[in-house]
């Protein structure tokens, strides 16, 4: 007996907020419409719109002070082991974007151009078979949680800034031969 009182007070009360998360969309749609009429995409100022490679790989914005390239999400999911090319339709590819390679569970191998110096949070977050991460050359900046979730090894150069960070947050890192 008391054991159903509860679940029907479980049950009312999941009732009621859904009733308050209905009215608060409501509301919100009203009082907000051109918000959510709005079709827009954001994008970052001194960036371009959203790009994707002739080869339909990836997706990526041109940074439109320096003329380089972004790259902003990996459109396959055929391969377990990737290049990430110097060039993308011309342009220098200098920036890995945020999550760009998230939840691709299917790699297990990224190589990195030397071209590229910014890593930006998240970039593999989700990549769970993701062994190795080969860099080229070095990483100038890494953003906070930039190897959020990667639990396979980093692989560079001794002297370089991305090995001391993997040492410094315990990411486990090769030196390069």
């Amino acid at each position: 007996m008391i054991k159903r009182i509860k679940i029907t007070h479980i049950c009312i009360v999941i009732v009621v907020l859904c009733i308050i998360a209905a009215l608060t969309n409501c509301f919100l749609q009203v009082k907000y419409k051109e918000a959510f009429e709005a079709e827009e995409e954001h994008v970052e100022d001194g960036k371009s719109n959203l790009l994707i490679s002739k080869d339909g790989v990836f997706n990526y914005r041109i940074e439109e002070s320096s003329g380089t390239v972004e790259l902003i999400a990996y459109n396959k999911e055929d391969k377990s082991e990737i290049k990430i090319p110097e060039k993308i339709d011309g342009q220098t590819v200098t920036s890995i974007g945020e999550t760009a390679f998230a939840y691709h569970t299917e790699l297990k191998l990224i190589y990195i151009p030397k071209t590229i110096n910014t890593v930006r949070l998240a970039f593999v977050a989700g990549c769970n078979n993701l062994d190795k991460i080969i860099f080229e050359g070095d990483v100038e900046e890494i953003e906070d949680y930039a190897f959020s979730d990667f639990t396979g090894k980093i692989v560079a150069s001794e002297k370089s800034h991305i090995y001391s960070y993997g040492k410094k947050y315990k990411i486990q890192v090769e030196a390069k031969r």
